[in-house]
């Protein structure tokens, strides 16, 4: 093993460098009030501050404590919410431990705790929905993918054949568009212009439209 390696994979070092990180993160939740809820600055400001740590190889404490003074701050009682949350700070060492194993769910060999806990939420997520006990699920990455998930299920149990809209939807179209940004629409299944309805597919406009911004064919 390579000196480099050595110094990147060393226990000693992520034992320190941990808990003097953890020290910071709880001495920063014990003292949120001290910091404006949105410490502004412009994308040109925010780059010199972190070009001028790298240049000089600051030390991660220096580098974490300057990202801490610059985020916004979510858990400051002035934060009005956007769209992230705070993480509660158990659930933030989760996903620490997460990223160090690097467990990915791509396939269950390599996820496989991953796979048993995402299960287990998905089954109180239903308990606590009363759904039946057929119900279940997994876990997106957002909020876009859930909703696209959700149509996916709803064209799959409306046609569970594959006929209907989606034959339709498989034969080959021409994507319009139409606005100030043309550009070819990415037709995906589901939805009113994703394909579900039988009443063809759409173009969406960009920018500024008119009244037949939406073509059915």
């Amino acid at each position: 093993m390579t000196e480099l390696l050595r110094r990147a994979y060393d226990p000693a070092t992520f034992r320190t460098e941990g808990h003097a990180l953890i020290d910071q993160l709880a001495d920063y939740l014990e003292g949120v009030t001290d910091y404006p809820a949105n410490p502004y600055a412009t994308p040109a400001q925010s780059l010199a501050v972190f070009r001028e740590l790298l240049d000089r190889r600051a030390a991660p404490q220096e580098v974490y404590r300057q990202l801490i003074q610059d985020n916004v701050h979510l858990h400051h009682p002035d934060y009005m919410g956007h769209q992230v949350v705070p993480p509660a700070p158990l659930a933030a060492l989760g996903d620490v431990a997460a990223s160090l194993m690097n467990a990915g769910q791509a396939i269950f060999e390599m996820g496989r705790p991953g796979v048993a806990m995402e299960e287990l939420v998905m089954e109180r997520f239903a308990e606590m929905l009363r759904l039946a006990p057929t119900a279940g699920g997994f876990l997106t990455s957002g909020g876009t993918l859930a909703n696209l998930t959700a149509l996916l299920a709803a064209r799959a149990r409306q046609w569970p054949a594959g006929g209907g809209c989606l034959a339709r939807w498989q034969r080959p179209r021409t994507p319009l568009s139409a606005g100030q940004r043309p550009g070819p629409l990415l037709h995906r299944p589901g939805g009113a212009d994703h394909g579900l309805g039988d009443g063809g597919h759409y173009s969406r406009a960009y920018g500024r439209g008119t009244a037949d911004a939406y073509r059915a064919h």
